[in-house]
């Protein structure tokens, strides 16, 4: 048995919030790996696309919300194949 097994068998704790995903994407992990028991912190919980200063509001085509809008979306996964990405 290395040091490293020894002490992470007698330190090991489970994660029980996480601070970086909408609770709409964390819950898969939640879910599929922690029992349900995984949760998110109310500071990203209901965070959206539009509250990263990185993000404009942009109307694109596909997107759930009336006005085409990305404002209330949560996830957007984007097909980017066939693209030549250089």
């Amino acid at each position: 048995m290395t040091v490293y097994e020894r002490y992470s068998i007698s330190c090991s704790r489970m994660l029980e919030v996480q601070y970086r995903m909408h609770r709409d994407i964390s819950d898969w992990a939640s879910n599929a790996m922690y029992g349900g028991r995984l949760i998110s912190h109310e500071s990203v919980s209901d965070r959206k696309l539009s509250s990263l200063p990185q993000v404009m509001d942009v109307k694109v085509h596909g997107t759930n919300s009336a006005d085409g809008s990305i404002k209330d979306v949560t996830l957007m996964l984007i097909d980017t194949t066939g693209c030549d990405m250089h």
